[in-house]
């Protein structure tokens, strides 16, 4: 989860869910293909042509794709594992706890 002032922006929301794939296993499925704009000179990111839905985002040069929970067709069972940005999420959001062994 992400709670920086542009993933909050671009979700509408105080948070914004992502799930990481490897850019060889992931494939965009369905009808169409995502647009594409950068958000800054070497980060891309996507979202549907038709109704402008945040798909995604990727570094030029990352192993692995950054895919919104939203364009998931199925993502009951991804439990997030950290919350980014934490500091900036409204007060009466409760923390999303991390399933992350402590160290």
């Amino acid at each position: 989860m992400c709670s920086c002032p542009h993933c909050t922006r671009l979700s509408g929301g105080p948070f914004m869910g992502w799930v990481g794939f490897h850019r060889t296993a992931f494939t965009w499925t369905g009808p169409g293909t995502p647009a594409s704009f950068r958000s800054r000179p070497t980060l891309e990111r996507w979202f549907c042509p038709v109704c402008g839905t945040p798909l995604g985002a990727a570094g030029d040069r990352e192993d692995y794709l950054g895919i919104c929970l939203s364009a998931l067709d199925n993502c009951v069972e991804i439990i997030p594992i950290g919350h980014s940005f934490r500091d900036k999420t409204p007060a009466w959001l409760p923390p999303i706890p991390s399933t992350q062994p402590a160290p």
